[in-house]
This record gives C-alpha cells, structure tokens and sequence, in this order.
C-alpha cells in the first residue's frame, strides 16, 4: 500500500492504517497462524451428558411452575412460578451452552486451568464469609431480641441467613457458568462468524 500505511494487526485478520490518523483502514482476511492451527478445532459438537443435569433442572421447575400455577391464583403464585420460568430459561440455555465443543485438546486444558483456579477462589471467598455469618448472625439476632420481640429477630435473623445463603448461590453458579461459557464463546470465535460468537 506504499510507506503511508502501517501494520496494526496479525492472526486471521491483518489491519493496515494510513500512518496520519484517519479513519480509513483495509482489512484483509488471512489463514490461521500456527499457534491458531494447534489451537482451533472443526468439531463443535460439545458432550451431551454435560447439558443433561441442566435439562432435568428445567424440567423440574417447570413442573413446579405449572404447579403452583394450579394450586393458587394470586400475587405470590405470579412472583414464584415468575421464578420458576426464569430458572426454566436459563437452565435451557446453559444446556445449549454446554452442548457446545470447548475446542482442541489445548483449548480445553487452558480451560480447566481457568476453571480450576477461579474454582479456587471462589471456595476462599466464600470459606471466609461463612465463617463470619454465623458471628454476625448472631448479633442481628440478639439486637432484635434485646427489643424483647423473639418472633421478629428470628423472622429477620433466618431472612439474614436466606439471603446470604443464595447470594452465595448465586456467586458459585455465575462463576461457575462463566468459566464453561469462555470455553466455548473461545471456540466459537476460531471456528463460527461474529454473529455465532456474541450469541453464544
């Protein structure tokens, strides 16, 4: 392209760039480098009994959503089986993610070593919590019971403690969600289009 033009970018896409600053670049599609080609693997087919637990989890709540549906009518039953379906969805499409290949023998090893060490912190983190809810739940219990209402700090007390056990929950699915999706958005992004890899 003549000396005006500088290379930004190597891999399966080369950048070029007039060296003045303006917003005019060519790209130019090439074939994956070396380090690519051991990376990259043709077969995108995941195993299946990995998405399988995920699938029994859907349709358990959505056995248990159509349930409540039946037995009650009112706000509470919305907001619950609201829930349910919402857990229906998400354990869908975690099966679809998981139904998906992580790549080539080195992507997967990559992959597990991410997995083991956020697995890791995760179970430090969480360790160091526990161990100050039970302190703290104490303490909640015992400045509302010091108001001499027993029923409402063991209400607040017991509310303290569900919700600290499912933001936990929470915190262990994300990151345990996270890492098996990198895995395979990795993949989809050697192997598919864009549009496959945002999807994913």
């Amino acid at each position: 392209f003549g000396s005006s033009f500088s290379r930004l970018g190597t891999g399966r896409f080369e950048v070029w760039a007039k060296s003045s600053g303006e917003a005019f670049t060519v790209v130019r599609a090439m074939g994956p480098s070396g380090l690519e080609a051991g990376l990259i693997s043709d077969r995108v087919e995941g195993n299946p009994s990995a998405s399988r637990p995920l699938k029994v989890v859907a349709g358990v709540c959505l056995v248990l959503m159509l349930l409540v549906l039946a037995l009650r009518r009112d706000v509470l039953a919305v907001m619950v089986a609201a829930c349910l379906g919402a857990q229906v969805i998400g354990s869908l499409l975690g099966a679809w993610v998981l139904s998906i290949g992580e790549g080539s023998d080195e992507m997967k090893k990559v992959g597990n070593a991410i997995r083991e060490g956020s697995e890791a912190y995760v179970k430090t983190m969480f360790g160091t919590i526990f161990k100050l809810l039970l302190p703290f739940a104490i303490l909640v219990f015992a400045f509302y019971a010091a108001q001499g209402d027993m029923k409402k700090a063991t209400m607040i007390t017991l509310s303290f403690l569900a919700g600290a056990f499912c933001s936990s929950c929470a915190g262990m699915i994300g990151m345990w969600s996270s890492t098996r999706a990198n895995a395979r958005v990795a993949q989809t992004s050697c192997t598919q289009s864009y549009k496959d890899t945002i999807i994913v």
